[in-house]
């Protein structure tokens, strides 16, 4: 797999994470502190958790692979870019105009960054 498609499906990956965590870690602490250590919110905390973990680990396998001044810039690109659709899609979250804008210049960011290697 070239880096980047693992790059890509790092960020997916962390995204996704961290979106499960986001939505679940709530509920799970409370599960917890019940002594309901098997309840649906407590184990979708965890799978999140695991989806930023395997994520990590592609992490450590690009850096190894591709240059940190390539790899870091559309990771977190990447990142930032579908935790942000995700969070307007299912979180109803508002994007304004500025932040739109700066996300269209990080993705045009990555492209290029992309492009230049």
């Amino acid at each position: 797999m070239n880096s980047i498609a693992l790059l890509i499906l790092q960020g997916v990956l962390s995204s996704l994470g961290l979106f499960v965590m986001k939505i679940y870690l709530g509920n799970a602490k409370a599960s917890i502190v019940a002594g309901d250590f098997l309840d649906r919110a407590v184990l979708m905390a965890c799978g999140g958790f695991s989806l930023y973990v395997v994520s990590f680990g592609l992490w450590m396998l690009i850096l190894v692979k591709t240059p940190l001044s390539y790899a870091y810039p559309i990771s977190i690109g990447i990142t930032l870019l579908v935790t942000s659709f995700l969070a307007v899609l299912f979180l109803s979250e508002v994007i304004g105009l500025a932040r739109g804008i700066g996300m269209l210049a990080i993705l045009i960011g990555v492209v290029i960054i992309h492009t230049s290697r």
